[in-house]
């Protein structure tokens, strides 16, 4: 599930492991539509940042949090429950670089949003994809999205203006 969350929002592991039950479910206990990050809990403490959860992330949510009767802390630890796991115990679970989610996420929201230009959308899709990730500068975002130079290459060979 924290590899689901981390792909599916891109908030960092430090923020995803603040949340709590009580953060992604509603009063009747559903799923809430969107996440909000509270201030408190983002990196530099200035901004909040709420992000949309797509129908499988909710639906894959709601699963988790029955199938594991989560009472509290979203990423309960084993040796202490009352407590979330930590940074080195969500690297172990995951078996990966915590930060490769965020990358991810950012890598697949710019996609998706240059597929929208190339259909005649109007929409910046790096300024977008910043914003989606809660980055003040656009730089942050450039240093996130894996930008192949090869790529880069192939474009201004295609270009024939």
């Amino acid at each position: 599930m924290l590899f689901i969350l981390g792909c599916n929002t891109g908030f960092r592991i430090s923020e995803l492991l603040t949340l709590r039950n009580q953060d992604v479910l509603n009063k009747a206990g559903r799923v809430e539509d969107s996440i909000t990050m509270a201030s408190s809990k983002m990196k530099g403490g200035k901004y909040s940042r709420t992000v949309k959860l797509n129908q499988q992330t909710r639906k894959a949510l709601a699963n988790y949090i029955n199938e594991n009767n989560i009472k509290n802390w979203l990423f309960p630890s084993s040796r202490s429950p009352e407590k979330p796991i930590d940074r080195i115990q969500a690297w172990r679970s995951l078996g990966m670089g915590t930060h490769t989610m965020r990358k991810t996420f950012a890598t697949s929201v710019y996609e998706y949003l240059l597929e929208l230009v190339a259909r005649g959308e109007r929409v910046d899709p790096m300024r977008s994809a910043s914003k989606a990730l809660g980055h003040v500068s656009i730089a942050n975002t450039e240093r996130y999205l894996a930008l192949d130079q090869d790529k880069i290459n192939e474009a201004i060979e295609n270009i024939g203006i």
